[in-house]
């Protein structure tokens, strides 16, 4: 567990990002006393890219603090979660400018998830948070989850997060089957949006401006949710799904 302090973190050299996290190390949580007193930033002068946290961890928490700026030019810009069956729990976190290029690492597509890339049959929980102003090469500007696992996005704001990859997602992509026995806090068998806006996401090239999903197993969800101002390249300027259910309630 660790405990970050109200103060700011600047992350100026390569040697001094948070060390990846081994599947055998255990669970992390990390935890802040607000997203608006703490933030964890690399320099901008620094002279090497990398992302903010890279973790293999069963089970991660990361409460209270703002991550900006991560810069890694390969898959997520800030937080890389490519283990296998784990789950990620981001509560009250600001992710904000952070971005992903197009080299790989550790096994994750290139380019993909400016913010969060999330890779197969993990668990993913965002509340209470916001993702903002994030880019990536690939797909998945904010956030990039494949394939297949879990995802609920509540009382999260999404916003002016943009993609150029050739299937898009500006705010949010999703692939594969959502799972059928999820941990506790995911509902089975579907994605979950959830008293959220998604607003000003964009794909250069591709579709779901908002949200892209380009294979779906199990039911999308969105309730009681905003979106507006997203903008694509071909279709689905708000959000494009294929396959699956769709149900919408409450929704503009």
């Amino acid at each position: 567990r660790v405990d970050v302090g109200d103060q700011d973190w600047v992350i100026a050299q390569h040697g001094a990002r948070l060390p990846q996290v081994s599947a055998g190390a255990g669970n992390l949580t990390i935890t802040g006393p607000g997203a608006a007193l703490t933030t964890v930033q690399r320099d901008p002068g620094a002279l090497t890219g990398f992302r903010l946290l890279d973790t293999l961890a069963g089970v991660l928490r990361v409460s209270g603090l703002t991550l900006k700026g991560g810069s890694p030019g390969a898959a997520g810009g800030a937080i890389l979660e490519n283990g296998t069956n784990t789950a990620v729990y981001l509560d009250g976190v600001v992710l904000d400018g952070n971005a992903a290029g197009g080299g790989t690492a550790n096994g994750a597509a290139a380019g993909n998830g400016g913010a969060v890339y999330v890779g197969s049959n993990n668990f993913l929980s965002v509340r209470n948070s916001t993702i903002s102003g994030n880019s990536a090469t690939g797909d998945g500007g904010g956030i990039y989850f494949f394939s297949g696992g879990g995802l609920v996005v509540e009382n999260t704001t999404v916003t002016g997060n943009s993609s150029g990859g050739t299937v898009g997602g500006g705010g949010l992509y999703w692939f594969g089957i959502a799972g059928a026995t999820p941990p506790p806090g995911f509902t089975p068998n579907t994605v979950v949006i959830s008293n959220s806006s998604f607003a000003n996401n964009s794909t250069s090239v591709a579709a779901g401006g908002g949200i892209a999903i380009p294979n779906l197993t199990g039911t999308f969800l969105a309730q009681n949710s905003t979106f507006a101002g997203n903008s694509s390249a071909t279709t689905g300027g708000g959000i494009n799904v294929n396959g699956g259910a769709v149900v919408v309630q409450g929704s503009t």
